[in-house]
């Protein structure tokens, strides 16, 4: 059995509290603010554990083969903050030559919601070890490929 971190990449709708990649895809394409969740002890909002899409079908692939029906964490290992996440989703559309305003390149702030957890960051070692699996999709790749293809359906 596999448990994913917070996957995100192509295709993934903008709905939902787990979609935050996707919301802040449509929301900078749409010229709509982001917001940034946090705590007032953590500024920079949550941390998460974001996985790329194709690096999570390929731990699927491999647990197919020789999982061995264990509980398997698919994640990076690496905690992100929901504003270092938005930077880097914002550098993506720069560098794909969206212009975006300059209120749109800085996020608004608002509470934690109900429920929030301050972190969430999975180890994926024992996949690694179990099915040779370790992530290869870098957090900024993952970004500039989701960009990507969501340009490319405005074309």
């Amino acid at each position: 059995m596999l448990r994913y971190a917070n996957v995100y990449g192509p295709g993934q709708v903008p709905r939902g509290e787990a979609a935050v990649v996707a919301i802040f895809t449509e929301n900078l394409l749409r010229g709509r603010p982001c917001v940034v969740y946090r705590y007032p002890d953590e500024p920079e909002g949550m941390l998460r554990d974001y996985c790329y899409v194709e690096d999570v079908a390929r731990a699927n692939l491999l647990a197919l083969e020789g999982g061995g029906g264990e509980v398997l964490n698919i994640g990076t290992g690496r905690a992100t903050s929901t504003l270092e996440l938005h930077r880097t989703l914002v550098r993506a559309f720069l560098r794909h030559g969206v212009d975006l305003p300059r209120e749109l390149r800085d996020p608004r702030f608002g509470p934690p919601r109900p429920g929030d957890l301050r972190r969430s960051c999975l180890d994926p070692g024992r996949a690694a070890r179990r099915l040779g699996w370790r992530p290869q999709v870098s957090l900024e790749e993952g970004l500039e490929r989701t960009v990507r293809w969501r340009l490319s359906l405005q074309r």
